[in-house]
């Protein structure tokens, strides 16, 4: 005689839980053995720094990741349109810096492959009106995150000291600063207004890493460029 546990959910509903599953594995792995895969975590917090979005895991909270080709590409355009194809997520908002990265090598089949890895902290223009099931917005003084990496959990709780603070880095670079591209837009908005042009849409975000930032205003005569470099003494 043979006994079998106790199941849950319906045989059509597993199946589709098990398609959706082995569909996003297939997808990230693809990537994987393209040399392209990247890992991103997403350090989210509301527009006044009270608030973090965060995806229960049980008892903990865990910040929003996003698997795929470009998820930390250079190019903030990229990143972007990769969280929000992947994830299903509009929001209005920037790359304000990247918290950490590293290169991590991983093998699958016998085979080696290295993907990229990365905690980015994504500044919000206006809280995002609708968010994926499943996130939710955590108060910033009582949030504890966790991660199961000490290093990535270390740097996680450091940023939210320092939101809690209110404090920054003495020898933190301008635009990794929160507020700093809301300023420097309106600035080039100014400036080109003053020579007679005016911008179209809004100024963007190319690149931002901890050595440069480069934004484009479209005009009604061609594309102007503001780009700023770290200094090292």
């Amino acid at each position: 005689m043979s006994s079998k546990g106790p199941q849950s959910g319906a045989p059509e509903q597993q199946e589709a839980v098990l398609s959706i599953v082995e569909e996003t594995e297939s997808a990230w792995m693809r990537c994987v053995r393209s040399g392209g895969a990247s890992e991103l975590h997403m350090f989210i917090p509301d527009v006044d720094r009270k608030r973090i979005l965060c995806v229960r895991k049980g008892a903990n909270w865990m910040l929003p990741t996003c698997l795929g080709e470009y998820a930390c590409a250079i190019d903030t355009r990229m990143m972007m349109e990769e969280v929000k194809k992947i994830l299903d997520f509009e929001f209005d908002g920037t790359v304000l810096r990247w918290i950490w990265n590293r290169l991590k090598d991983i093998e699958v089949d016998r085979c080696e492959y290295v993907i990229s890895r990365a905690l980015v902290w994504f500044e919000c223009h206006e809280d995002p009106e609708d968010i994926p099931d499943g996130w939710e917005w955590v108060n910033v003084h009582g949030a504890s995150i966790d991660h199961p990496e000490d290093e990535i959990c270390r740097a996680i709780h450091q940023e939210v000291v320092d939101m809690r603070s209110g404090r920054a880095p003495k020898f933190r670079v301008a635009w990794g600063r929160p507020g700093w591209f809301r300023d420097t837009s309106e600035w080039m908005c100014e400036i080109l207004r003053s020579h007679g042009l005016e911008v179209e849409g809004r100024v963007e975000q190319l690149k931002s890493t901890a050595l440069s930032t480069v934004l484009r205003a479209r005009t009604q005569k061609g594309e102007y460029f503001f780009e700023m470099h770290a200094c090292f003494l």
